[in-house]
């Protein structure tokens, strides 16, 4: 008798005592879903600097060009012999030639960069604010709403600043216009390489508790006593966090093509703008 009693104080025993991972219930964004992100953003800031250098190589090229004009013109001017004249003027009319059609398309190309950076910029400001904010609900490196892990238990790795270049440090300060030659990565042919998360901010996008009440679409989370209506997006769109902590909220920018998932999402089109925008003056553009 005393035998057939023990199973059922044992089962009741674990269910009070022995917790189950609580990601839905207040979890950090694991490392493997803002990394991503946090690249992207690196990339976003160099885009002004970019923009800025093709404008001046595109200034300096006319003044080299005028500068050989002139060379040219005092040259003949110099000889005036029928066979340097005949040699000598078609090559200063092509130069002319060149001069006008790059001062002709100057301003384009000035209006051209300018929709490049503000495009850009205005994504990478979602993405900004949205990792200042998360970063800033911290408050100890166990309770807070971003973490370094890659799953299970955030204890010790949830933090307040990231730091690791390998995994991506956020760009988040305002965008400089000097001159720059950072080589713009992460940009393939199609989208942004390896933008794509399966999860979003769900149960598998999220680490154990970590009293993150930031990402809770349920009751007691951003809404106090109700879960929130519908799907509430981050960063421009590309983090989603349903009313049922389950529910992933994928989302794919890796595929920006006519028919890719990432042009067929609503929630990405500030991404599918800023991609559109990037690749016309990436190596080998006719900017």
């Amino acid at each position: 008798m005393k035998v057939h009693c023990i199973v059922p104080v044992i089962s009741i025993l674990a269910t009070n005592i022995i917790q189950p991972a609580h990601a839905a219930n207040g979890g950090a964004l694991l490392k493997g879903e803002w990394s991503p992100l946090a690249k992207l953003s690196e990339t976003l800031a160099n885009v002004p600097g970019c923009a800025a250098k093709l404008l001046t190589d595109r200034t300096g090229n006319i003044n080299k060009l005028i500068k050989l004009k002139l060379q040219a013109n005092l040259y003949l001017e110099t000889n005036k012999s029928n066979a340097t004249h005949k040699n000598w003027f078609p090559i200063t009319e092509a130069i002319a030639a060149e001069i006008s059609d790059l001062a002709s398309n100057l301003q384009q190309k000035k209006t051209g960069a300018i929709k490049v950076v503000t495009t850009t910029e205005f994504l990478r400001g979602h993405i900004a604010k949205f990792f200042n904010v998360a970063l800033e609900a911290w408050g100890t490196n166990n309770v807070g709403c971003i973490t370094t892990a890659t799953g299970g238990s955030a204890a010790g790795a949830v933090v307040k600043q990231l730091t690791d270049p390998q995994s991506g440090i956020p760009a988040t300060a305002l965008a400089g216009l000097a001159e720059g030659h950072a080589e713009l990565t992460g940009i393939s042919g199609e989208g942004f390489t390896g933008l794509k998360t399966d999860n979003g901010i769900s149960n598998n996008g999220l680490s154990d508790n970590a009293n993150c009440v930031l990402f809770k679409g349920g009751s007691n989370g951003v809404t106090s006593t109700n879960p929130i209506a519908s799907t509430l997006y981050f960063a421009g769109g590309y983090f989603g966090r349903s009313n049922t902590a389950a529910t992933p909220t994928p989302a794919d920018a890796t595929d920006f093509t006519p028919n890719g998932a990432g042009s067929r999402s609503n929630n990405l089109k500030l991404y599918k703008a800023a991609y559109d925008e990037i690749t016309t003056i990436l190596p080998g553009s006719k900017f």
